[in-house]
């Protein structure tokens, strides 16, 4: 980074605080997100409420060079830097008697 930013207390900010997760609550009619963050990866996971429509989740991909489905379900996004590789998604239900 340029020194103009460290010398610029103007740009300096303070209170800035980490979390390892947030939910966002309905996303989608809902259906809330969950995002964790654990050994320097992030994760998401969708919460679907009953009735709701699990097909109005879409995601957008910028900057992938190719993007890939393996046959075991994950997602592989290739670029210049190297590849992100996402899990197979899961699915489970959790019953009233959890």
């Amino acid at each position: 980074m340029p020194s103009a930013f460290f010398n610029n207390s103007s740009k300096w900010k303070s209170k800035v605080y980490s979390f390892d997760f947030v939910t966002f609550y309905e996303v989608y009619e809902g259906i809330n997100v969950f995002y964790d963050g654990k050994d320097e990866q992030l994760s998401y996971n969708f919460d679907i409420s009953a009735g709701s429509n699990p097909n109005l989740i879409q995601f957008e991909i910028e900057g992938a060079d190719q993007i890939e489905i393996t046959e075991t379900g994950q997602l592989i996004l290739k670029h210049s830097f190297g590849q992100i590789i996402q899990s197979a998604p899961v699915a489970w239900n959790i019953s009233e008697d959890g």
